[in-house]
Order: structure tokens, then C-alpha cells, then sequence
């Protein structure tokens, strides 16, 4: 366990200097080309808001765990906002103990990289002795498998490598099929939910491990099996558990709001994990597994249940497999496409993931575990020292392959593995005055979007409010929703009436603005709209420092969630053009706040079905189509808000009277307006 420690900590070392201010990345990302330097700051960012949400989750796993599910985060006020990226709950059930301590975002982070490189090696030593009953060779096998290339390289995302239970997956669901206790059942069902809890990357590799090898054992222990199938149900019940709590929600939000989906798999080819590649398992790797299956090939050893290699082999097979555009076979045109692209349409949400050829990690479970067979056939039979001078070799080349340029380099085509650190802390005195002055949910101006140049500031800011965990309506994450449009829409309008009353109905209850990234002219702008309006009862300064300016937004109007309030805005005929192969038509209507106090959509905000009529000069309804969109979340007394819906059109040109109404209410109309349709 020591030994595992230093060398997580040696691989990690360029942050020991200052781990609550720097975080780690690849060195090799450190090219001269403008190329390199973009993907150098694209990595930064993704492991700034990466290192936030951690944060945020170590929070309410700290305070209030039963939250964690529910709470706002990033891209508020849209529910559960972080179903439109990595929910990241196991790297922060990592980084939860650090934060409870320190409260630091980065020193906690870092301190959840060390164990994921600490947890896999462990668990991988618990399972190889299990079978090789040797220390040296179960050490090497730990040591492997922690020292993956891609475990090692990527620690901005170590949701992506989250297979660190597996290996005890693999041995309980082992001990469940030869020993039939209770407890074995309840701690396969406890490490696979904490698969579940990483990320979808490892529970598809684990899952894929563990139906090769489970329908091994099942046929090896067929006559067992309707005396395991209780103990077997406890496993499967708190995995599925796990799943409801956590992919649950993601299924909701794709239902919802139509997102989640329809993304391009990034799929390598096989060659990519060949020799001269990054994502090169490593020649010790391999070698000592070669050595390990070649031993299994002269004869099975004895273990309880069966000797597992050749199981193993084509459970990472598999793995492999499935993370590759597909497998040539030779001698042929065929060309074998992965099976993952054959249930991206079959299984819920698989198509909404892009980097499917991460899972490829995984495989590395069965190359380590081969290997410590390996290291058990050169060492058996010898003396104690042997096996100690065994692991100890294996430990330094493996050290010397990942990090010595000579070697390095033509076995990965790359200098080293070796990881640098950057300073990723924001300032002091932005987190001082954040945590001063910050209520409510937080507004950063210019509203920045995933979409747009502005993009860029979006992690900075929210690791600056991981230092004081709140709601923030930035979005760094893989879907844009309707709900960034609209608070983005409104922020534009910042500091007018109208847009402070709905930002502050909503929820918002800070603005932050970044003097670094706003026009002068506009932020000049700003002050002078700001005092020609007398926006003392709504937006007042609370704070700032060099980089920031901090503003309170509040409203003194009454919020009420009655959809009452809106009615048909007057507006000038528009014209629309019917598609004639869809029959379908784009159809521009407005709303307005009839009211004296602001409309609030009630929660939780989602999409309304909505019903859109069309009628003649006479005024008979001629085609009813169905709708689906997102009313305006918030509206001041007045204010008008416009709505574009794609909808069934008739067949006939003219002028048409379009009225708008809620299915849910389908008599009260909400807008009408004249819309001259032009034929297709």
C-alpha cells in the first residue's frame, strides 16, 4: 500500500509544490505549434470545470448527500443541469474527504487523482492474489494496471478512467459463484454501484467484463445456480438501484427536453493501440501476459471455480474490440464493425456519448491480471529474494518505459508520460469577495456560451465558485438547452427593468462581471444605463476587485406562477413557408405580461405540449398541429417574449389566424397572430 502511495504520488509530483493551486496535465500536450497550445488550453479548461463540479458535489456530499441528485449546480435554472455533461459522482465521492477537510477545490481534486491511481492498484493486488497467491506477482499485476498509459496521461478527466472497482467486481462476483455467502453478493452489488456512480465509460467496460465472465461461472456452476439466483437478485437490485439514482435522471432530461442525443462516436481503429501509439498498453504489459496466457496454454492451475485467464482474455478482448471502429479479419474485405455501434439505436442514451474508445482503458484489467500469472511462472519455485528482485525489476523498467525519452519514444511516440502542472487557482481576491458578498444563485456577464468566443471564461468562473458552491447559470457541458438561450437573452437586456425583475424571479440573486472580457465602450454603456434608470431597488453594486465587479440583483415586484398573466401580444402579420416535404411550417407568435406582477414558469421548468390552430377568413379551425417548446421561464409586467415553433402547416397559401394555446388548457389562447403562407 506504501509503495502504491509513492509511486501515485511520483506520478503526480509536478502539484506536490502547491496542490491547492496547481493542477496536473500531460506534458506532452506542451508542443510549440499553435495546434498544440489550443488543445493545451481546450484541456485546461475541461479540467477547470471538471475540478468545479467535483468540488460542488464533495460540497453536498459533506452537508447534504441526500441533494446530490437534485441540486442546482451549472446551467441553472434548468433541473438537474448536469445531465447535459458527466455527473462525475465518484470522483467526488474520492474527493469528499480532502474537501471536508480543507474546503479547497484544487487540493481536493488533487487529492482524489491521487486515489484514482491508489484504488485500482489496490484492488487489482486483491484480486490477482486471490488466484496466484503470491505477493510479488499480485504487486505487479497492481502496479500495471495503476500504471496505465491512458489512466496516466488524462488527469483532467478521471471520470473517463474510472475502472478502479472493477478488478473487485470481477473478484466478488468470483467468491458469489464458489463460496455462496450473503456477503460477497452485497459487496459485488456495493463495487459495481460505485462503477455506476463513475461514469458511463467504465460501467460499459465493466459491464462487458462482467457478462463474459459471469456466463462463464454460471456454466461452470450451472447446478449451483438456482440456489445463487437470491443472493444473485441483492447484487442486481443495488445496481439497478445505482443506475435509477443516477442515469435516471439523464433519460428524464432526454425525454424532456429532447437532448442526449444523436452525437458521433469517436471509435479508433485497431492500429491505434499497436506499438509507436499513446494509447500503447506498454511492452511490460504485454509481455508478462503473454508469458502468463503461454502458461495457461501448457495446463489449467487449480483455483476454486476454474482458472479465470482464458475468461479474462476475452472479457478485454471484447473491451478492446468494442472501442474500436471494428475489427478486419484477415485474408478478407470483412470488416467486423464494434458492437457498441450496432447498440448505439438499441440502448437509451448510448448515442449521446462521444469518446466511446475510452473504454479501451478497461482492457488493461485483463493484460495486468495475465501478467501477474506471468510473474508467477518466472518467479515460482525460487527463493523468496527472487521474487522481491522480480518486482522490484518489473516496477523500475515499467518506470523507466513511461518516463526515459530513449524509450519512451519509439515505444509510444512520445517524449514521456511525464505530467507538468499549471496554475489553475483563481485569485484570492475574487475568492474572497465571492464568498463576501454572493447570494442566490450567481449571473457571470457577459453570459458566456459553449457556442460562442466567450466560452473560454466559463471555467474560470465556475472554479471560482466552487470556492463557495452555489447556482450558476454558466453551462460548460456537451448539449446546449433552451434554458442557456433565454437567461442569455435576458442578461443581453441587463440592466433594464424587465431583464432584472425575470433574472431575479428566477432565481438570480448575484451578477458578476469580468472587466477583462466586456468591451469598454459597453461596459461604459452598462454604467450609464445602469444610472439612468435608478436601478437602486434592483441592481446595486456589492463589491469588486481587480477583475471583478459584483452587483445584488433583487426585484420589488410580486412573482406568481399563473399562466393567466400572459396573453396574445399585438403584432403585425408575418409570413411563413410551408415545406412540401415535410408539410411543415415555421411560425413566429408573440407573448406578453398582461399583468402587474412577473409571470414565473412553474416548476420544474421544462417544455410545454402545446397546440397551435389554424383558421380561415370564416374563423373555422382547419388544422390543429402539436407543439412542443419552452414558454418564457420568466416575463416582467409588459415584456414580450417571442416564440418560433416548427409546426403542421395547410396545404392552401393565404393568410391564416394562428392561435397558440397549452394543451393542458387548450380553450384559453395564449397568442394570435395573422401569418401570410406562402405555397411550398
Amino acid at each position: 500500500m506504501a509503495a502504491y502511495l509513492a509511486l501515485a504520488l511520483f506520478v503526480l509530483r509536478s502539484v506536490l509544490p502547491a496542490p491547492g493551486r496547481l493542477l496536473p496535465h500531460a506534458a506532452l500536450l506542451d508542443w510549440s505549434s499553435t495546434r498544440a497550445t489550443n488543445l493545451a488550453q481546450l484541456d485546461h479548461n475541461d479540467q477547470s470545470m471538471v475540478a468545479s463540479v467535483v468540488a460542488r458535489n464533495a460540497a453536498l456530499l459533506t452537508s447534504e448527500p441526500w441533494r446530490l441528485f437534485s441540486a442546482d449546480g451549472q446551467c441553472f435554472p434548468m433541473p438537474r443541469g448536469y445531465t447535459l455533461g458527466e455527473h462525475m459522482f465518484g470522483t467526488s465521492l474520492l474527493a469528499a474527504p480532502a474537501y471536508l477537510l480543507t474546503r479547497d477545490p484544487i487540493l481536493s481534486f488533487n487529492a482524489a487523482l491521487v486515489l484514482s491511481l491508489w484504488i485500482p492498484a489496490l484492488s487489482m493486488l486483491a484480486l490477482s492474489y486471490h488466484f496466484t497467491r503470491s505477493p510479488a506477482a499480485a504487486f505487479v499485476a497492481g502496479l500495471l494496471f495503476m500504471l496505465v498509459p491512458g489512466r496516466i496521461m488524462n488527469p483532467s478527466h478521471p471520470y473517463v478512467y474510472g475502472d478502479l472497482w472493477i478488478p473487485l467486481v470481477v473478484l466478488f462476483l468470483h467468491r458469489l459463484f464458489t463460496r455462496g455467502r450473503w456477503s460477497d453478493a452485497a459487496l459485488l452489488g456495493l463495487f459495481f454501484a460505485l462503477e455506476v456512480f463513475e461514469s458511463l465509460y467504465p460501467l460499459l467496460s465493466c459491464s462487458l467484463i462482467v457478462a463474459v465472465y459471469g456466463s462463464v461461472l454460471a456454466l461452470r456452476h450451472l447446478r449451483r445456480l438456482p440456489a445463487l439466483l437470491p443472493k444473485l437478485a441483492l447484487a442486481a437490485g443495488m445496481v439497478l438501484l445505482a443506475v435509477w439514482l443516477v442515469l435516471g435522471p439523464y433519460l428524464a432530461t432526454r425525454d424532456t427536453w429532447g437532448l442526449l442525443e444523436g452525437r458521433t462516436s469517436l471509435l479508433m481503429s485497431l492500429s491505434a493501440y499497436g506499438w509507436g501509439s499513446i494509447h500503447f498498453p506498454g511492452a511490460m504489459v504485454l509481455g508478462l501476459a503473454a508469458i502468463g496466457l503461454a502458461d495457461r496454454l501448457r495446463g489449467p492451475r487449480p483455483a476454486p471455480g476454474g482458472d479465470p485467464r482464458l475468461p479474462m482474455l476475452a472479457a478485454g478482448l471484447l473491451v478492446l474490440w468494442c472501442a474500436t471502429s471494428g475489427i478486419p479479419i484477415p485474408f478478407t474485405r470483412v470488416h467486423v464493425p464494434s458492437p457498441l455501434e450496432l447498440l448505439r439505436p438499441v440502448v437509451p442514451g448510448l448515442s449521446a456519448v462521444r469518446a466511446l474508445s475510452a473504454i479501451s482503458i478497461t482492457a488493461s484489467l485483463a493484460w495486468a491480471f495475465l501478467a501477474g500469472y506471468g510473474v508467477l511462472r518466472l518467479i515460482e519455485r525460487r527463493r523468496a529474494r527472487t521474487a522481491v528482485v522480480a518486482a522490484a525489476a518489473v516496477t523500475s523498467l515499467t518506470l523507466v518505459f513511461l518516463y526515459d525519452q530513449r524509450f519512451a519514444k519509439p515505444m509510444f511516440s512520445v517524449r514521456s508520460y511525464r505530467l507538468d502542472a499549471w496554475r489553475a487557482s483563481p485569485s484570492g481576491h475574487d475568492v474572497a469577495l465571492l464568498r463576501r458578498v454572493a447570494r442566490g444563485a450567481v449571473l457571470d456577464l457577459p453570459f458566456p456560451m459553449m457556442d460562442t468566443p466567450s466560452a473560454g471564461r466559463l471555467p474560470y468562473h465556475l472554479l471560482l465558485n466552487a470556492y463557495d458552491p452555489r447556482p450558476t447559470g454558466a453551462c460548460y457541458n456537451s448539449f446546449v438547452s433552451p434554458v442557456q438561450q433565454q437567461v442569455a437573452g435576458l442578461s443581453r437586456d441587463l440592466p433594464e427593468h424587465h431583464a432584472a425583475d425575470a433574472l431575479a424571479a428566477l432565481g438570480f440573486g448575484t451578477v458578476v462581471i469580468d472587466k477583462g472580457a466586456i468591451d469598454a465602450g459597453a461596459l461604459q454603456g452598462f454604467y450609464d444605463r445602469l444610472r439612468d434608470l435608478d436601478n437602486a431597488a434592483r441592481l446595486f453594486p456589492v463589491g469588486k476587485s481587480g477583475r471583478l465587479l459584483v452587483y445584488r440583483l433583487e426585484t420589488p415586484l410580486a412573482v406568481r406562477d399563473d399562466f393567466a398573466l400572459l396573453e396574445g401580444a399585438t403584432a403585425a402579420p408575418a409570413s411563413a413557408r410551408r415545406d412540401g416535404a415535410s408539410g411543415r411550417a415555421r411560425v413566429a407568435l408573440e407573448l406578453r405580461n398582461g399583468g402587474d406582477a412577473i409571470f414565473r414558469l412553474p416548476d420544474p421548468i421544462a417544455p410545454d405540449d402545446l397546440l397551435v390552430r389554424w383558421r380561415d377568413d370564416t374563423g373555422r379551425v382547419v388544422l390543429t398541429a402539436d407543439a412542443r417548446a419552452l414558454l418564457p421561464m420568466a416575463l416582467a409586467p409588459g415584456a414580450r417574449f417571442a416564440l418560433e415553433l416548427e409546426v403542421d402547416a395547410p396545404a392552401a397559401p393565404g393568410r391564416w389566424a394562428v392561435e397558440l394555446a397549452r394543451a393542458a388548457e387548450p380553450e384559453r389562447v395564449l397568442a394570435t397572430r395573422s401569418i401570410d403562407l406562402a405555397p411550398s
